[in-house]
């Protein structure tokens, strides 16, 4: 049952903001165009391949991965999130990771997910992880804060409420409770690639 009122809570309050994430739209998308410019060598994906983004938000990111010309699905819980994100131009559907969602084991050549388990606490993150692993026919990348400590970002993140603190911690090693590879890539002052396998 806590999980169900975690849950919305957190859907209330990103239907509450879905307006605010999009005042940051171009902006992300600059900042992850050249992120997939840089990297993309390291996620083995072709042209055309098809790769869901777990909790999509305002579609940002999936926005990225589509003008790099792949086939891209975003899905999230809050059906606000979800609206925004279709309007960006993005194919998205309401729904939750941390229950199995519909789609079959292996349906997608890549997984990915930026700044979305940093605000789910251990138990939903290892759920988050075991359900992007079963999604994925390859790997799964989760793009996310780092281990450095910015005082901004951790002020922002207290006010949050989530678990970002616990995260910063111990991301590899909870990662790699469920994926035989975690391979670490900085991208930013503040963030990282972490390619699983």
């Amino acid at each position: 049952m806590r999980g169900v009122i975690a849950l919305d809570k957190h859907v209330r309050k990103f239907n509450t903001i879905a307006f605010i994430y999009q005042w940051f739209f171009r902006i992300q998308i600059k900042f992850y165009q050249q992120n997939v410019k840089t990297n993309q060598d390291k996620l083995e994906i072709e042209e055309g391949d098809k790769i869901l983004d777990l909790g999509c938000g305002t579609g940002a990111f999936s926005y990225t991965f589509k003008k790099f010309s792949y086939d891209v699905s975003g899905i999230d819980a809050s059906p606000a999130m979800v609206r925004r994100a279709r309007k960006n131009g993005v194919e998205a559907i309401q729904g939750n990771v941390l229950n199995r969602l519909p789609f079959p084991d292996n349906s997608f050549d890549l997984v990915t997910a930026a700044f979305v388990v940093h605000g789910l606490d251990l138990d939903e993150r290892i759920k988050f992880y075991q359900e992007a692993q079963r999604l994925s026919r390859n790997n799964v990348l989760i793009h996310d804060y780092n281990q450095a400590d910015y005082f901004l970002i951790n002020i922002i993140e207290a006010i949050e409420g989530g678990s970002y603190f616990s995260f910063k911690e111990n991301a590899v090693n909870e990662m790699e409770q469920v994926f035989e590879k975690v391979k670490v890539y900085g991208i930013g002052p503040w963030s990282c690639w972490y390619i699983c396998s």
